[in-house]
């Protein structure tokens, strides 16, 4: 999964050409979101 999350923030750089603090607040979210979901397994 953190492959997928990676190639998810590239796209926002590349091709949504999104903010450097946008992409990381994304990407903080997801990690979050993941340990949460690994927590409920």
């Amino acid at each position: 999964m953190q492959k997928e999350i990676k190639k998810f923030i590239s796209y926002l750089k590349v091709e949504r050409n999104y903010a450097l603090n946008t992409q990381q607040a994304y990407e903080k979210d997801l990690h979050q979101l993941l340990r949460f979901l690994q927590e409920k397994t």
